[in-house]
């Protein structure tokens, strides 16, 4: 689990885990959207950012 590490780090990260995106329709284009995971290091003061580029890079297919 990707999420352990943070939690480990920064334990308020439970605030925001797990990730969660939403798809949605509006005007007939599709949307995605989702918290960036690097939102979650400014917002916990994460230090080691590693496991972030693993998550941004499983979203964003990478």
């Amino acid at each position: 689990m990707l999420g352990t590490p943070l939690m480990q780090t920064s334990a308020t990260t439970v605030l925001d885990l797990p990730q969660k995106i939403i798809v949605y329709k509006e005007n007939n284009k599709v949307h995605l959207a989702y918290n960036d995971p690097f939102y979650l290091k400014e917002r916990h003061i994460i230090e080691n950012a590693e496991v972030l580029n693993t998550i941004t890079n499983k979203v964003t297919g990478n």
